[in-house]
């Protein structure tokens, strides 16, 4: 998934056809123009960087989800050490991907709808968005402290309730920083003006009321979702129960 989202910022190898839509043999607008079908994206550094951060941040947040629902000192103290180790390596991984993001050519679209490239495209969308900027470095910094702190502090367990939401903050700064600003955010390099943006890819104005209507039904299925989460995770597993689980 992580290697996926990377090609928001590479692209990917596609074009756009949207007369093909009246054709009877294949009425597709879109195809990958090479026999890979997308997977060509692991030939790509940078996607595999990110698959690599993304994989080391959701081992880091599961970790943290399990010391603090685990009532076992032993096993605990074994996943504060792993989670040095994958933490560690996340950061590495977020250092790297973050500087070769705000230094690439990023994919621009002109007023008029036609695709550029433009050096330090992503840089230039996250001082032209300080509100994104902030969201980002906020998210970071939740990340950060709620993974030092479950570090460094013997009997705090409640990391993942300030990493869980620092690493939603962040995303969204970064999914932001991909289509907003007139930035095409699923670039194709096989036609850069076949880039998707959100003006050129958005359905009819009545779909995207409709749509809209129906997210404030959002709210009560997370309240639902936090209701019952909380249930199931209002009593810490013990090591008695986790041995009962392993016999049973």
């Amino acid at each position: 998934i992580g290697t996926a989202v990377g090609t928001f910022f590479t692209g990917s190898d596609f074009l756009v056809d949207k007369n093909a839509v009246s054709s009877i043999a294949a009425p597709t607008i879109s195809r990958w123009s090479n026999a890979w079908h997308g997977l060509e994206a692991v030939a790509n550094p940078f996607n595999v960087e990110f698959g690599l951060m993304v994989l080391m941040l959701t081992i880091s947040l599961g970790v943290l989800y399990l010391i603090n629902n685990i009532d076992c000192e032993r096993l605990v103290a074994q996943l504060r050490r792993t989670l040095v180790v994958t933490f560690g390596l996340f950061l590495v991984l977020f250092l790297v991907v973050m500087y070769q993001l705000l230094t690439m050519d990023g994919f621009a679209v002109t007023a008029s709808g036609a695709g550029t490239m433009e050096s330090y495209k992503y840089l230039h969308n996250l001082l032209a968005m300080p509100a994104v900027l902030a969201l980002l470095v906020a998210g970071a910094l939740m990340l950060v402290a709620g993974v030092v702190a479950t570090v460094l502090r013997k009997g705090f367990t409640r990391g993942i309730w300030l990493a869980g939401p620092g690493t939603v903050f962040a995303v969204m700064a970064l999914f932001m920083v991909a289509g907003y600003n007139q930035t095409a955010y699923y670039p194709s390099t096989a036609d850069i003006n076949a880039s998707l943006t959100i003006a050129n890819s958005s359905s009819s104005e009545f779909t995207l009321r409709t749509m809209a209507i129906v997210s404030l039904i959002i709210p009560f299925v997370v309240a639902y979702i936090a209701y019952f989460w909380r249930k199931m995770d209002k009593r810490s597993l013990t090591a008695e129960e986790l041995d009962r689980g392993e016999k049973y």
